[in-house]
């Protein structure tokens, strides 16, 4: 993050010339566009603070969508867990506005007292949809290499 406005590149040729020219000997006046004060400071505590976010959600630049008709991937044991007792929440409480960091603390302290029995219910569960991921991934590359073929 930065604390202030990126400086123009002009400014940080400017910059250059004059750190060029400290190690000559020469010392410069710090230049009006490029002043000391822009420094990148990483996060700081009046950042933390700051209400305003400047992070921004979604999919990463660069990184290419996933095909149409890629297969979806599969549920881990903790995630199939989750949203079993996501639903099972929501319909106990009548769908009563209730946070989601609330619910997750919720079902992350379930998780951790759950029993071997349940445990074993869900691993299977998960992995009965490892086994569907697998057979959809292979169908889908076959699929592929016949359209690739023609």
């Amino acid at each position: 993050l930065w604390s202030t406005p990126q400086p123009h590149p002009k400014a940080i040729t400017q910059q250059t010339q004059q750190t060029n020219s400290k190690e000559n000997g020469q010392i410069d006046a710090p230049s009006a566009s490029h002043p000391t004060h822009l420094v990148h400071s990483g996060s700081t505590e009046a950042d933390a603070k700051s209400p305003v976010k400047n992070k921004k959600r979604g999919r990463p630049v660069g990184l290419p969508k996933k095909p149409k008709g890629y297969p979806r991937r599969p549920l881990t044991a903790y995630n199939i867990f989750f949203r079993n007792e996501h639903m099972r929440l929501i319909e106990e409480t009548n769908r009563k506005a209730i946070r989601f960091e609330e619910i997750a603390k919720r079902i992350g302290q379930k998780w951790k007292t759950i029993t071997k029995e349940e445990l074993k219910r869900i691993t299977l569960e998960a992995q009965s949809d490892l086994t569907r991921y697998r057979e959809e991934i292979a169908h889908y590359e076959e699929k592929q290499a016949r359209v690739a073929e023609r």
